[in-house]
């Protein structure tokens, strides 16, 4: 093996154009030593057209995919001291012919450091000539544990029902080779089957009276046909790479050809999205259900957790997740539940201000989780830029929350139909970072507030949905996520916006942040200017319960 990998060195270093066209070779196998002991030598030494060092390291061998990883650390460290080099002088290039076992470490290293790094995969003839690359790009993961945000929720009757479903799920997983997976067991609220009916038989009574007609079904209609489930395996699995999903999918010859056919211009992100929805939940064999449901985060949390008061009873883990003893059940459902902030909606911690490692981690998991909501992104990058500075005189505990469902109307409609104001609290979008210090405490939080702008429904939907609420509707689909939230709620009335409260004693100083500095202002309630809207905007409010009661005319056709 190491002979084929000298040889393949060899014509690579003759062929640096294939990367780029002014890459120079500087040596090979160049050896690097430093003060601290390190030592080794580089693959391949090259320059750029920036005049940066490149650093080329290659892995043939799957089984040496992690200390290839452990090389380029040990490398970079080297070359720093021995060549006196900045991190953004420096650009290392891992480069393999097999990537299967690779990306996951790859990945895991691309997000460490703060320094360029690129995975490219290379193919070679039978002669080991190399006659293309291809840029791999790394997985969005943390710490090598990235649970993907698609879940699957399937419904039981009774416990023969379920037992059945588990060890249908098992084997299922067993024969695609899916061997990290997650299996959240759920026992119904003993008042969820009747209370679902009445709301369903409410519902429908509400839209009728709207249109003068009788309702669909009356609540006794609908007893005898919608049946009772007991029990629910909430499903999610870890994400795996292309070469993975490509070869669970290529077992089903129908899906394969029809995933070849959608795929073939999508970006990275969506292709991986897309193959995993293939792989676990479309290709036979899939697990036994009396009933399916689309699971995300937000959904297991906001609403079978916290809404419908399902209980959890069982957790079981497959793979890595259940070799890893310090991994709890508690951490566990939180990830699902989206504290990990991957999602996009969700995101919880706990922090100690003196915890700069913990700080720096907060940072990278909220530019995930608010990746479209620029506004709330500025104000706590501040609130911790902040926080970071007070810790070098005094340490303080500290915890991040956000909820942030990026869809202001169906939050609006939720609330607005909700049974109590503590209900209706739930699916309003907020965000806090509190810090506790020594003499005085620290809110920093986010909030939708009110403009000047009135309009009606349908302009929001000719402004945003090309006129129909077909498009708004579609998205509940998959959870009702709309990256352009943060710039169709002004459209209505409603803005993202930052603040922050001083606590000192029984002394309250609010400021507003006006993306460059905090000012002050008067008092603020987090919810005033929300509940505000829904009071002072009737109309908007009915036409708005109106067109997403009309979406859920047929029960589990549309889950809100």
């Amino acid at each position: 093996m190491e002979r084929v990998e000298e040889k393949i060195r060899e014509k690579l270093s003759k062929k640096l154009d294939i990367f780029e066209e002014d890459l120079q070779l500087l040596t090979q196998e160049a050896f690097l030593r430093n003060k601290k002991g390190t030592r080794g030598f580089v693959d391949i030494l090259a320059s750029d057209s920036q005049d940066r060092v490149v650093l080329i390291e290659l892995k043939r061998s799957k089984a040496a995919s992690r200390e290839a990883i452990h090389e380029i650390f040990k490398y970079i460290e080297g070359i720093k001291e021995n060549r006196s080099l900045k991190s953004d002088e420096i650009v290392a290039y891992i480069v393999s012919t097999e990537w299967d076992e690779l990306l996951i470490p790859f990945s895991s290293f691309f997000a460490q450091v703060d320094y360029e790094v690129k995975g490219f995969l290379l193919n070679v003839d039978s002669k080991l000539n190399p006659i293309s690359i291809e840029r791999i790009a790394p997985l969005d993961i943390n710490n090598e544990r990235f649970i993907s945000d698609i879940h699957a929720a399937r419904l039981y009757k009774d416990e023969n029902s379920l037992s059945k479903g588990i060890n249908s799920h098992i084997s299922c997983f067993k024969r695609k080779c899916i061997d990290d997976y997650v299996l959240l067991i759920l026992k119904a609220h003993p008042d969820l089957y009747e209370y679902s009916l009445r709301s369903i038989a409410k519902g429908l009574e509400d839209v009728a009276s709207q249109f003068g007609g009788a309702p669909l079904k009356t609540y006794d209609e609908l007893k005898k046909v919608m049946p009772s489930y007991e029990y629910m395996i909430y499903s999610a699995v870890q994400v795996m790479s292309e070469e993975q999903y490509w070869t669970i999918v290529k077992s089903d010859q129908d899906q394969y050809d029809e995933l070849v056919e959608i795929c073939e211009d999508m970006e990275s992100e969506e292709l991986l999205h897309t193959l995993h929805e293939y792989a676990v939940e479309n290709t036979e064999p899939t697990p036994y259900q009396d009933r399916y449901e689309i699971g995300y985060p937000a959904k297991l949390r906001t609403q079978f957790l916290e809404g419908q008061g399902w209980e959890i009873i069982d957790l079981i883990r497959g793979g890595k997740l259940k070799k890893n003893d310090l991994l709890s059940d508690e951490i566990l459902v939180g990830e699902l539940s989206g504290d990990s902030g991957t999602n996009k909606q969700v995101y919880s911690k706990d922090f100690n201000s003196n915890n700069k490692a913990a700080l720096k981690q907060i940072i990278k998991d909220v530019h995930k989780c608010l990746v479209d909501n620029e506004i709330w992104l500025v104000g706590v990058e501040k609130a911790i830029d902040e926080i970071s500075k007070r810790s070098k005189n005094q340490s303080a505990q500290g915890r991040i929350h956000i909820f942030n469902p990026s869809n202001t109307l169906l939050s609006l409609f939720q609330s607005a139909t909700s049974s109590s104001p503590l209900d209706a609290m739930k699916w309003i979008p907020s965000y806090y970072v509190n810090i506790e210090y020594k003499e005085y405490k620290t809110a920093y939080f986010g909030c939708l507030v009110r403009n000047e702008i009135v309009c009606d429904l349908q302009e929001v939907l000719d402004g945003a949905y090309d006129g129909t609420a077909s498009s708004l509707l579609f998205s509940l689909s998959w959870g009702g996520y709309q990256a352009e939230d943060i710039d169709i709620a002004p459209m209505y009335g409603l803005e993202y916006a930052n603040f922050k409260c001083e606590i000192i004693g029984d002394d309250r100083n609010f400021f507003r942040f006006d993306g460059y500095r905090y000012k002050p202002c008067k008092e603020v309630d987090p919810y005033n200017d929300y509940f505000q809207f829904i009071d002072q905007s009737p109309e908007f409010i009915r036409e708005l319960i109106e067109m997403f009661r009309e979406a859920t005319i047929a029960p589990g056709i549309v889950q809100l």
